[in-house]
């Protein structure tokens, strides 16, 4: 009986320990779990995060707001123009499943629906063309902030009629073509000078100047002995006349000395030509030889108009070309005539040629003044059918002329042309350009220092000789 009892007080015994140990147990382990659970789901929030920032759509390039090749991902300045790069968001590149356009990846793999290979989506057209390089090694590619900042602007090449006029000035100068140098025929002294001043105006036959001279004394009284002796010939006579008339007798002046028989001591020196007096170089009582220029008279029956005319216009120039003559306070408005003369020469100083106009006293109504100033208008031959582009497009070099030509959207490329006339503000072009080509006509300067700078960089550097010494064999 007590065996029995004392078994199922065991038992009970052993029933109660393990209930309370296994209450313990569990009491200890269900806050560790919760920690754990939580820890786990903080764990997969942050893979989720990472994973989304690793996939996210876009990411950071650095591009030069210049030379749209140069890129970096980390930030920096263009080894060209030396600007800082400016932050570029670029799209990623896309993985599409063919079949199911809703599976996306930013990786290469295949489609967990139908098991096929994902395929590339192209970027935008616009994100295409703002980091691709130039399409040719003379191109220029800008962004399209540049181009707004530097408010770059087209025209369209085009084919027109045009007239060429050229408008300058002229100034009116003495014909010299008539003009005539004054000589003593013999040495003597002036001994009277009729002619006081330069700018004198004289007709023909008015005196200028009388002179004695002993040669002039003699050769009259040989002709005298010899009308008056008996043994005279016509020969001899008419070899006296042609002597006194190389000492500057005018016929008259012979037949007075025949009639008279008196010889002219003072001989009268008389104008040969209406004129100006100009390089009076002679007074009274001055002795004079043959080699001395006395005066010069230039005739003012016709007058030169000389002109100058800019280098860029001196294809128009021909002789006979057409002009028109504008000068109110002369009465001269819009008097035809031709050019007469085309010189040679080029004024360095100023790039201009030089051309003569002949325009006769009668033309004008009052009296003309040397040096005045004259309007001149070249008309030159129309040209049918011309290739022109505005004036303001040229870029202007020593050795050539160019143009910017857009080539592409932000695309550029500087091309050298030929130009023929310049009309008012357009420009003929012969060669180097196509109709219908768009040339820059605002900002090509820009463009044309950013190609310079591109060849510039790009060309090869001289190599610098070291010249320092090596001590590893002293």
């Amino acid at each position: 009986m007590l065996d029995v009892l004392t078994q199922n007080w065991s038992t009970t015994m052993f029933k109660r320990i393990f209930i309370c140990v296994f209450s313990a147990i569990l009491l200890i382990t269900m806050p560790l779990s919760s920690v754990q659970a939580q820890s786990h789901a903080d764990h997969i929030m942050a893979a989720d995060q990472h994973d989304h920032s690793e996939h996210s759509d876009k990411h950071t390039l650095y591009v030069c707001p210049m030379h749209a090749e140069v890129q970096s991902h980390e930030p920096g300045s263009c080894p060209i123009c030396k600007m800082d790069l400016v932050a570029v968001e670029q799209p990623k590149q896309l993985y599409v499943c063919p079949m199911h356009p809703e599976v996306t990846s930013h990786e290469p793999g295949s489609c967990p629906i139908c098991k096929m290979d994902l395929v590339p989506v192209e970027p935008a057209k616009e994100d295409r063309q703002a980091h691709q390089q130039p399409s040719s090694p003379t191109a220029v590619r800008v962004s399209p902030e540049i181009i707004e900042q530097f408010a770059v602007q087209t025209a369209t090449v085009q084919r027109t009629r045009l007239e060429p006029v050229i408008d300058t000035f002229g100034r009116l100068e003495f014909n010299t073509d008539q003009r005539v140098h004054v000589h003593a025929r013999a040495a003597g002294w002036i001994e009277r000078l009729a002619v006081r001043s330069e700018g004198v105006q004289v007709n023909k036959g008015d005196l200028l100047y009388e002179i004695y001279s002993k040669e002039i004394v003699v050769a009259q009284q040989d002709y005298l002995q010899l009308l008056n002796s008996p043994n005279r010939t016509e020969q001899l006579l008419r070899d006296g006349r042609i002597r006194l008339e190389l000492l500057g007798f005018t016929q008259a002046q012979i037949r007075q000395l025949e009639q008279r028989q008196e010889i002219f001591y003072r001989l009268p020196v008389y104008a040969p030509q209406t004129g100006v007096v100009t390089n009076l170089a002679v007074a009274d009582g001055k002795y004079v030889s043959p080699a001395d220029e006395l005066l010069t008279l230039i005739s003012t029956a016709s007058w030169w108009v000389l002109a100058d005319v800019p280098e860029r216009y001196s294809q128009m120039l021909a002789d006979h070309a057409a002009i028109e003559l504008s000068a109110p306070q002369l009465g001269l408005e819009q008097w035809r005539g031709q050019v007469d003369y085309i010189y040679p020469q080029l004024a360095q100083a100023t790039a201009t040629q030089q051309v003569r106009i002949a325009v006769p006293q009668t033309a004008f109504q009052g009296r003309p003044q040397q040096g005045l100033q004259i309007g001149v208008k070249l008309l030159g031959e129309t040209i049918e059918n011309a290739l022109t582009v505005p004036l303001s497009s040229l870029i202007l070099a020593a050795n050539e002329s160019r143009v910017a030509v857009e080539v592409g959207p932000g695309e550029y490329q500087l091309k050298a042309v030929q130009v023929g006339s310049i009309v008012a503000d357009q420009a003929q072009i012969t060669a180097g350009l196509e109709e219908g080509e768009k040339v820059v006509v605002a900002g090509q300067f820009m463009l044309d220092a950013e190609a310079q700078l591109r060849a510039s960089y790009s060309s090869p550097q001289p190599q610098v000789a070291e010249t320092g010494h090596d001590h590893s064999q002293h």
